[in-house]
């Protein structure tokens, strides 16, 4: 018994292709649903500035995300007594842990709606060169420094594929009916040539029969007219 292998045709391969590829963004749209309608809170430290007696450093932290985030929990260390505490605009919050006067805190935030930035400020007795923020927390998550890229590779998990297999299908739908329409060209192409092998015309009306023949025709018109002068080159 022979090992015959069997091969999928170009339909299959293509069905199997779109198949997979519509799982894929299908699975990707769940992830960036749910990325989109949830809150992203990233944050960024600045530095120290002595004020009289005392030195500020400042915290911001922005929900880049697209629905409200609750109970933010700020977690910071100094390695001085911290003074004072201000969170601008003012944003209701409350120190779950420490005190002023000490050098850890933890401080909750109640929320932070989308597109919004707050900025706290610690006021400490001395400039640290340690980051003075241990973490953050929101909900489920922690925050992140840096602005979110995720929204800038959108085009290329999604759209872009999306219009890749648009058009890789388009466009294969259309070669098929080229492909089919100039194979049956050839045929009519033959069946003309053969019909004036008899007689015996000047190439000028030869062509002009052609023209008129296959005037509909745009695919490689040109092949045809080749097809009709070497079988009218066998009649010779």
């Amino acid at each position: 018994m022979g090992n015959k292998e069997d091969k999928l045709t170009k339909a299959q391969k293509i069905t199997i292709g779109v198949t997979v590829g519509v799982v894929f963004l299908g699975v990707i749209l769940q992830i960036l649903v749910k990325i989109w309608f949830s809150p992203d809170i990233r944050y960024e430290c600045g530095s120290y500035y002595k004020l009289r007696d005392q030195a500020v450093v400042s915290c911001k932290l922005k929900n880049y995300g697209h629905r409200t985030a609750n109970s933010i929990r700020v977690f910071a260390k100094f390695q001085s007594n911290i003074l004072e505490v201000q969170i601008s605009p003012f944003s209701k919050f409350n120190i779950l842990n420490g005190k002023i006067g000490d050098r850890e805190l933890v401080i909750e935030i109640e929320r932070i709606v989308p597109s919004t930035q707050i900025e706290i400020f610690c006021s400490v007795e001395n400039i640290q060169n340690e980051p003075f923020i241990s973490k953050i927390e929101y909900e489920d998550s922690i925050a992140k420094t840096g602005k979110p890229i995720l929204w800038f590779l959108l085009p290329f998990l999604v759209v872009y594929p999306t219009l890749f297999i648009i058009l890789a299908l388009y466009f294969d739908k259309k070669q098929n009916r080229w492909i089919d329409g100039f194979y049956k060209n050839i045929d009519e192409a033959v069946k003309f040539a053969y019909s004036l092998k008899s007689d015996r015309l000047d190439q000028a009306i030869i062509d002009d029969k052609f023209e008129a023949e296959f005037k509909k025709v745009t695919f490689r018109k040109e092949s045809l007219k080749k097809i009709v002068d070497s079988i009218l080159k066998l009649r010779d």
